[in-house]
Formats: structure tokens, C-alpha cells, sequence
């Protein structure tokens, strides 16, 4: 299965000046699942989420590339990788599960790199990887879930290397789906006296319709293409 899904992003002052790409393919890494009688192939999913950003005046462009992996049958995220430029500001962030931590690595200008561990486990999750780790719980059903969240690590300018506690509510149905509606399952995320609302289509797969984001920006579906 490969998805290729494009969104159009509204910033918070209501201009559709992002455009983002998220395309998702099943996918192989070498040599790192434990089977018996030695190592073997794990079959994992690859979602990337790109955005190219240019100013009307071209003066100013943000660029963005992050890319989860994903164990292909629980949908638990393995694995980060965030590279991002702003006006000149570069970072590249790395990130790998390992049973219960997380390893950290983080490039920046000037030589300004760290490494770092955190603890990990099935109640943390990556916030970039949410349109596609949310595909893996029953969104059907009403629940209520406590998490710790790693916030978003796209952009240049850095951001919170630390892990913050969010609330994941699944609402389940919420309406007709639609690509422009907050139709479909619904699942809110609240953090930080935030909320983000995610509405995703009741189909096979719960492709993501809606990204609403705290920060007034929004992420919604505007064209979807399937292959092998």
C-alpha cells in the first residue's frame, strides 16, 4: 500500500500560505527486527511530511522535512528524523526508540550539537506522528487515554526536547465526512491548556480529513493518490 496525501495548511491569520505533503508507504528496514534464528527485515511504514514555504516577497522561506517510521501492525513510531531551515537557521533533529528510551540527537548552527536520552514506553508519542499513530487506536469508540507527548520538532528555531504530558480523547463519530468539514471520527488532543482536534475519514485505513492545531493553523485533505 502507498498513500500519497496532500494538504493545504492555513496559517493562524486565516491565508492558505503552507502548502504540506504527507505521503505514507509500506517499507523495509535491514537488519533490524529480532526473529529466530537471526535478524530479519522489520516491515514498518514511512510517513513524510514536507513543507516548502516562500514569502510573497521571497525574502523569507521555511523548509521542512520530518519522517517518522512505524512498526507496520501497531503503529507505534520507532523512529524521527527532522530537518529544517528558516531565513537561514538550520536544525536536524534524529531520534530512535530503543525499548524504553529515546535517543536524541540534535545538529544546529555553529556547532551547537547535543545528545540525550529520555524515557519511553507504549504511553509516549511523537506529536509530528499523530495523523498516523491515531490510525492505530479504535476510533470508533468514546475513550480517554494519558500520554506523554515529545512536542512537534519541526521547526529551525528549536523546540521542547522534553516530554510533556497530553490527554488523547477519542469523540468517534462526529457527523458526515468530509475533506472541508470537521465530519468523520473524531479524536482531541489536549495539552499545555491546548487542544488539537483531528477528524479522520470512518474508511478503511481512518485517513486523516482535518488537522485542527491549537495555534489556529490547519491541516486539511486536498487530494489523495493510492498505489503499490
Amino acid at each position: 500500500m502507498r498513500e500519497d496525501l496532500v494538504y493545504i495548511g492555513t496559517g493562524n491569520g486565516g491565508q492558505s500560505d503552507e502548502g504540506a505533503e504527507i505521503r505514507l508507504a509500506k517499507d523495509s528496514l535491514p537488519g533490524v527486527s529480532q526473529q529466530e534464528g537471526g535478524i530479519a527485515d522489520a516491515q514498518v511504514l514511512r510517513m513524510t511530511y514536507l513543507v516548502d514555504v516562500a514569502s510573497a516577497d521571497s525574502l523569507h522561506r521555511r523548509r521542512e522535512i520530518t519522517e517518522v517510521i512505524f512498526d507496520r501492525e501497531s503503529f507505534s513510531a520507532m523512529q524521527l528524523t527532522s530537518l529544517a531551515s528558516d531565513s537561514g537557521v538550520a536544525r536536524q533533529v534524529e531520534t530512535r526508540v530503543r525499548g524504553a528510551r529515546l535517543d536524541v540527537r540534535v545538529h544546529g548552527d555553529h556547532g551547537s550539537d547535543r545528545t540525550l536520552t529520555l524515557p519511553w514506553g507504549p504511553d509516549a508519542v511523537f506529536y509530528d506522528s499523530l495523523p498516523v499513530w491515531l490510525r492505530g487506536l479504535d476510533l470508533e469508540k468514546p475513550a480517554r487515554f494519558a500520554i506523554r507527548m515529545l512536542p512537534t520538532q519541526t521547526s529551525a528555531r528549536g523546540r521542547n526536547l522534553k516530554l510533556e504530558p497530553a490527554i488523547i480523547l477519542i469523540i468517534g463519530p462526529a457527523g458526515p465526512p468530509s475533506e472541508t468539514s470537521h465530519g468523520g471520527l473524531e479524536a482531541d488532543m489536549h495539552y499545555e491548556g491546548k487542544v488539537d482536534k483531528l477528524w479522520f475519514h470512518p474508511g478503511p485505513h481512518h485517513i486523516l480529513l482535518v488537522w485542527e492545531k491549537a495555534d489556529g493553523t490547519e491541516l486539511t485533505l486536498h487530494s489523495i493518490g493510492t498505489g503499490k
